[in-house]
């Protein structure tokens, strides 16, 4: 832009190639789409002939380009100056010649036509209003952020500078990165974006990967940091040249666009469970200029800065890494599991039982009952209509080990499906607890199915009076201890044991105790994300 006198400003293009056949209306409200000036505007100043192609003047708004052609636009100023607006400004740093600000999403950088609100230039020249001197309409400002992208800016205080800023950014020798929230994990993990950028072919107000007339553009990227589910990925980016839009057309590009861009992650869906929780609270798209390193226009000495993450993109990245505690309960027969398993339930947490699993895949129709019928027949299913005799399958097992090994190779794969899906069905909730008498024996704990394994310790002399009242002899409860570890290699595996030697009142007061230890324990999973991201913010990715 050419600032003819105080009331004019005129504007010289070439036309490229990618802007090859636009008309002349269209080509002017690309150009000048950074000066929020709409179309019919520019319309009205082609009418009133103000608008030159090749030296000549052009009336006609639907006028087509040539690529190569010279064309110029006189228009009024767009403003008089800035004027002063109070506001609060994040100062990082300050001295004589720069500032170096933290600026908020959803701050606009400089006034246009199309903003009504307060922007930062305003903020500035209320709190330093010797920057006036300066241009009148972005006094001080020497690169720009999104009005929705948060982070790290640097302003200049006086014109000397300003021009040494304007000079630095043009030899690239700024560093710049950002922290992008982003869909997926991108593979490999490092790696550089090298896509030259340029208008959209047809939706003129967006940015995007252009092969003819495209800008050079370069983006190195390292994923610091990646959801459970790996659904979300949180991604360090350095640009080193300072293209339009850059991180959000690079990464959508590569198939992991950011978290929130409404305009180039429009359509994309998540399949994470903690989609719809993140698209109720994320109004932004999720990137933060967080470091800025520079060499001072005055002293000549390295700088460098770095700012967290606001709240909101914090907040985000909390939720996408939310997940739940995933606990096993484990004991012998006869210590107690399905009354502990009974209070854990009645304190509100889902609950899971292989015992309850196993009644239902042997009741007629489910998938144990037909497997069994079609491997043994009426021997342990007597009719088309009756379920599994448990009983009579449970003397059997106990006479023959080779049946019991075939019965639980058939039988462990079909609950371990009917464990899984429920986890699944409780990706929401905040503690799910799964009782799995065989837990160690299946080698369920060596997989990443449970958080925690709880175990329950009970005297064996009061577990034996327990499976005498429901009429086992001594010699089934040694045969079925036999199929199991022994209660002290069971707990030694266990990260907490709950004792039930002590009645039902005490037994569920320790369960109430222990599930207010497993939530501090949850607590403590997410601190230790906080003290991470924290480490991350101040010694960064090298």
């Amino acid at each position: 832009m050419k600032r003819v006198d105080d009331n004019e400003v005129q504007w010289n293009k070439i036309v490229d190639d990618v802007h090859a056949g636009d008309r002349l209306d269209v080509f002017w409200s690309v150009v000048l789409e950074g000066e929020g000036i709409s179309r019919s505007k520019i319309q009205k100043w082609i009418r009133r002939g103000r608008a030159w192609v090749e030296g000549r003047i052009c009336t006609k708004p639907n006028t087509r380009l040539g690529a190569g052609q010279q064309v110029r636009l006189d228009a009024e100023s767009l403003q008089q100056g800035a004027a002063p607006r109070g506001g609060n400004l994040d100062m990082v740093y300050r001295d004589d010649d720069i500032l170096v600000i933290n600026k908020p999403a959803g701050l606009t950088v400089h006034p246009a036509p199309s903003v009504t609100g307060q922007t930062l230039v305003n903020i500035l020249l209320y709190h330093f209003p010797h920057m006036a001197s300066m241009d009148p309409e972005r006094p001080g400002i020497v690169h720009r952020l999104d009005k929705d992208t948060s982070g790290l800016m640097m302003v200049a205080q006086n014109e000397t500078a300003r021009l040494a800023l304007i000079k630095a950014f043009a030899r690239r020798e700024m560093d710049k990165e950002y922290l992008a929230m982003v869909h997926g994990v991108p593979a490999p993990s490092t790696g550089e974006i090298d896509y030259p950028i340029g208008r959209h072919p047809s939706i003129r107000t967006r940015m995007a990967v252009v092969d003819k007339g495209g800008r050079p553009a370069r983006s190195t990227y390292k994923v610091v940091w990646a959801s459970p589910d790996g659904c979300y990925s949180l991604v360090g980016v350095r640009i080193h040249t300072g293209r339009t839009h850059q991180v959000r057309v690079h990464m959508a590009r590569i198939g992991h666009p950011l978290v929130g861009d409404g305009v180039y992650a429009l359509g994309h869906t998540s399949p994470s469970v903690n989609a719809a929780l993140l698209d109720r609270v994320v109004d932004r798209q999720m990137l933060h200029a967080w470091r800025l390193g520079f060499v001072h226009p005055t002293t000549k000495k390295r700088c460098s800065f770095v700012k967290e993450p606001p709240r909101d993109m914090v907040r985000a990245l909390v939720l996408a890494s939310r997940r739940p505690q995933h606990v096993g309960l484990t004991g012998m027969s006869g210590s107690g599991k399905s009354t502990v398993l009974a209070a854990f339930a009645g304190l509100g947490v889902p609950v899971w039982s292989a015992d309850a699993c196993v009644a239902r895949l042997y009741a007629p129709g489910g998938d144990g009952w037909e497997v069994m019928r079609a491997r043994f027949g009426e021997r342990f299913v007597p009719c088309a209509t009756a379920p599994v005799d448990k009983g009579k399958l449970f003397r059997a097992m106990c006479s023959d080990p080779g049946l019991r090994r075939e019965i639980e190779a058939m039988i462990h794969p079909m609950v371990q499906w009917d464990l899984e899906r429920f986890l699944d069905e409780h990706a929401h909730a905040r503690m799910t607890v799964s009782e799995v008498p065989l837990l160690m024996e299946s080698g369920w704990h060596h997989r990443d199915l449970f958080d925690h394994i709880l175990g329950i310790f009970c005297p064996d002399s009061l577990r034996a009076s327990r499976l005498k009242d429901r009429g086992w002899s001594d010699e089934t409860m040694s045969l079925v201890d036999s199929w199991q570890w022994s209660q002290g290699d069971k707990l030694a595996k266990c990260d907490l044991i709950i004792a039930n030697d002590a009645g039902r009142t005490r037994l569920e007061s320790r369960v109430a105790r222990a599930a207010c230890l497993l939530r501090s324990w949850r607590r403590k999973r997410v601190r230790a994300w906080w003290q991470w991201l924290d480490g991350f913010v101040h010694t960064g990715w090298e």
